[in-house]
């Protein structure tokens, strides 16, 4: 509190009381029914006290208001001098991007809204993905989707009365995919490049975003593509998935789940294919059956159940088995040259059986190349 807000509190106060005083002298004359002339100034000259000391509140205010004017202008002058100096290392900062944002220098919400939205390149049941450029980099920009059907049947539920609750499962998302790109780090895996937490809203305008990721930029992944491409670089694009497995068996975050492995998840960037999409991963391991068996789509598999209960090892297990259905069987077996036909039909004999993992599987591919 100001000086003169308190001088001012410390009068009114003072009037109060003396006010009071006035009221029981009033009080005890009116018992007495007589007042004397001595009383009667004294009464008079309190009055007067009265007068002065509101006279005394009104410099008070007058003062203490020119002071807060006084204080608005300095503050003004010094936050338009630092928004001077932000904007300029902002502006200078901008040639150097392509080389310092990652996960060690992550973009912020004053970055983010710098950001200029160029098109929206794919959408899913809870977020989209936008392109965008920031200086001279093109990156993509994740946001919970306002317009999805899973948004859309909250919305229709009629349950929820603010928008907002229908958004949260979509930012949940989001924030997810954040979480996990801040512990998972391989070449593999598509590279966070900043985020934004304001709210639990959305909105299609950026700076008005609740949930806002941005991620390195990449091509989309389509299969019939993939096996377009010589058959050397099919055998390459499959030794970087085997070495992904390879690290999410044994993740930072433990061993991750991929349950709904497919080539939309993936994007290239250059020569490598990079996982883009984790919202949906996980690292708990699945529970024994009933017998003490760990199965796989039914079937009884090597790995055993623990005292815990838990099949140490599905994880990795069940993304190998994914990743052979999804990407090594086709990639591997189309066009494949003929003196590598016996070596190859290895490989894919030996994926189902669980005798070879991620870092076994990418030193047999790596063989193929010689």
């Amino acid at each position: 509190m100001s000086r003169t807000s308190v001088n001012k509190v410390f009068i009114t106060v003072l009037i109060a009381f003396v006010i009071f005083s006035i009221i029981v002298m009033r009080n005890f004359f009116h018992k007495v029914s007589t007042i004397s002339p001595e009383d009667a100034k004294r009464i008079s000259e309190l009055q007067e006290v009265i007068v002065n000391l509101q006279q005394q509140i009104a410099v008070a205010e007058s003062k203490e208001q020119a002071l807060r004017v006084e204080i608005e202008s300095i503050e003004g002058k010094r936050q338009n001098e630092k928004n001077d100096h932000l904007q300029e290392s902002f502006s200078d900062s901008l040639q150097e991007l392509p080389d310092q944002i990652g996960v060690g220098n992550l973009l912020t919400c004053k970055h983010i809204d710098a950001i200029k939205v160029l098109k929206t390149i794919a959408q899913g049941h809870t977020k989209y993905v936008q392109e965008g450029v920031l200086g001279v980099q093109r990156m993509a920009i994740k946001s919970a989707n306002t317009e999805s059907k899973t948004v859309q049947e909250c919305k229709d539920e009629g349950v929820h009365t603010k928008d907002g609750e229908c958004y949260l499962l979509a930012n949940y998302k989001v924030l997810k995919e954040i979480m996990v790109l801040r512990q998972l780090q391989h070449k593999n895996i598509v590279r966070l490049l900043g985020m934004c937490v304001r709210s639990e809203n959305s909105s299609p305008i950026i700076t008005e975003r609740g949930v806002t990721l941005v991620v390195e930029m990449g091509e989309p992944v389509q299969l019939h593509k993939l096996v377009e491409k010589p058959w050397p670089s099919r055998v390459q694009i499959c030794m970087q998935l085997a070495g992904l497995l390879e690290y999410l068996a044994d993740s930072p975050m433990g061993s991750i789940a991929l349950p709904d492995l497919r080539d939309e998840q993936f994007i290239m960037v250059g020569n490598s294919i990079k996982l883009s999409d984790v919202d949906d991963i996980h690292a708990a391991e699945p529970k024994c059956d009933a017998n003490m068996k760990c199965l796989y789509k039914g079937k009884e598999t090597r790995i055993q159940c623990q005292s815990n209960m838990k099949c140490a090892g599905m994880n990795a297990y069940s993304n190998l088995q994914r990743m052979t259905t999804e990407f090594f069987s086709p990639l591997l077996k189309e066009d494949c040259p003929k003196e590598k036909q016996t070596a190859v039909d290895d490989i894919l004999v030996h994926v189902p059986s669980g005798t070879v993992d991620g870092e076994m599987l990418e030193r047999q591919l790596e063989g193929l190349l010689k």
